[in-house]
C-alpha cells in the first residue's frame, strides 16, 4: 500500500457532513465540475469524522479510476461518487467501492 505522504500528497481531511453541507457548495461551483469523488481516506478510524476528501472527476469512467485507485492502491476504506447539480450541491451516490 502506497500512502499519499510516501507520493509527497498532503490531504487535509474534512467529514462527510461537510463534503455534503452548503459549505462544500461554493467551492465545487467555482471549480465547474460535475462529478466529485468522496474518499474515505483513513482507514479504522471510525470516530475520526474527518476522514474524507474529495476529488473532482472529469466524467464517469474517470470517476470509476479514481475510486479505484484509491481503494486498491491507496488503501482507502471506500470511495463514493456523487454528481454535483448547478448550485454546487452533490446528489446521491452513483456508485460506491469499497
Amino acid at each position: 500500500m502506497v500512502l499519499p505522504s510516501q507520493l509527497g500528497v498532503f490531504i487535509m481531511g474534512h467529514s462527510i457532513a461537510f463534503l455534503t453541507g452548503s459549505a462544500s457548495q461554493a467551492g465545487r461551483k467555482s471549480r465547474k465540475t460535475n462529478l466529485v469523488v468522496q474518499v474515505e481516506i483513513f482507514p479504522g478510524m471510525d470516530r475520526n469524522e474527518e476522514r474524507f476528501q474529495e476529488l473532482d472527476a472529469d466524467d464517469f469512467d474517470h470517476a470509476v479510476r479514481i475510486a479505484e485507485r484509491w481503494v486498491d492502491m491507496h488503501g482507502a476504506t471506500s470511495a463514493a461518487i456523487r454528481p454535483v447539480k448547478s448550485s454546487g450541491a452533490v446528489g446521491g451516490i452513483m456508485r460506491m467501492v469499497s
